[in-house]
């Protein structure tokens, strides 16, 4: 008798033409004295009328396999399908596509999303796929990945489609490249720092690493490379030139106040000498050669 055989791991399914219900029973019991290599088989069948409502019911408990191959009555045979591989190239186009991404107008990227997406039949992996796109962009843009990136996860899995987990990976995605651009929030994060910096200047403990994690809530090292970029300098080096700059401003409008106070001032008060010598590297003069200049 020929008959269709697909195989998927362990899994054989015959697909035969017989008359009706009692054929299928009488197979199963048949099939059921059947042994592999030893080992006794599990059999289950089913009688569709067509072969209509057989693919209706076979192809979704398919797509849950990793690979299937059809064997052809030579002996030889040929693969349907391969999930892993599939994904895997999904995977990768996903991963291609965050290069360029924050770069990408929004209508460019709403247009490789959908082609992207439109690869994606079921929900695992739609869920598969969003997660690692966002695990490779959110690095750059918080502080902890893990405790960030928790919720967005959380809710990548609470979709009940396909559609859904798209337009969410969109959204966050899309916001993400907003900071990418300078915004957050709608603002430019660097023009925060600045003045946080500003309004913080005494605050001997002032660190960029302290301001993107308690104030900006992302990565340091993003933040750190944004900074110079935009700004020309480095954050230490920005921070000590307007240290140093208050500290000129407060000695030529108050020459008698006392070096230690203008060094707490701008935040150097617990080492008074590395003040005195970060300000005359910067103007020249000691301190209080500066003051004496300009009383």
């Amino acid at each position: 008798m020929f008959f269709g055989l697909l195989a998927i791991r362990n899994v054989a399914i015959l697909v035969l033409r017989i008359s009706g219900r009692e054929d299928t029973e009488q197979l199963k019991a048949e099939l059921s004295q059947l042994e592999v290599d030893g080992s006794p088989i599990t059999c289950a069948a089913k009688y569709y009328p067509s072969a209509d409502l057989m693919l209706r019911s076979l192809v979704p408990e398919l797509r849950v396999c990793d690979s299937v191959n059809q064997y052809l009555p030579d002996g030889s045979f040929r693969e349907l399908y391969n999930t892993a591989a599939s994904v895997h190239k999904l995977l990768e186009a996903g991963c291609n596509l965050m290069q360029t991404f924050p770069q990408l107008s929004a209508d460019a990227q709403t247009r490789e999303l959908n082609q992207l997406f439109a690869q994606v039949y079921d929900i695992d992996t739609a869920r598969t796929v969003a997660t690692k796109m966002l695990y490779q962009l959110l690095p750059a843009h918080v502080s902890d990945v893990g405790t960030e990136a928790a919720p967005v996860i959380a809710a990548v899995y609470s979709c009940s489609s396909v559609f859904e987990v798209q337009s969410l990976l969109l959204e966050h995605l899309s916001r993400l490249s907003r900071q990418d651009n300078g915004e957050c929030g709608g603002n430019d994060y660097i023009q925060k720092v600045l003045t946080y910096v500003n309004d913080h200047l005494s605050d001997p403990n002032l660190s960029l690493k302290g301001i993107a994690q308690n104030v900006l809530f992302m990565n340091v090292n993003y933040v750190s490379k944004q900074f110079l970029r935009k700004t020309g300098e480095k954050f230490s080096s920005y921070v000590s030139s307007l240290r140093m700059e208050r500290a000129k401003t407060i000695l030529q409008n108050t020459p008698h106040t006392k070096i230690t106070d203008v060094a707490e001032a701008v935040g150097l008060g617990g080492n008074p000498q590395y003040f005195s010598q970060v300000f005359k590297k910067h103007t020249g003069y000691t301190p209080s050669q500066f003051a004496g200049k300009e009383s």
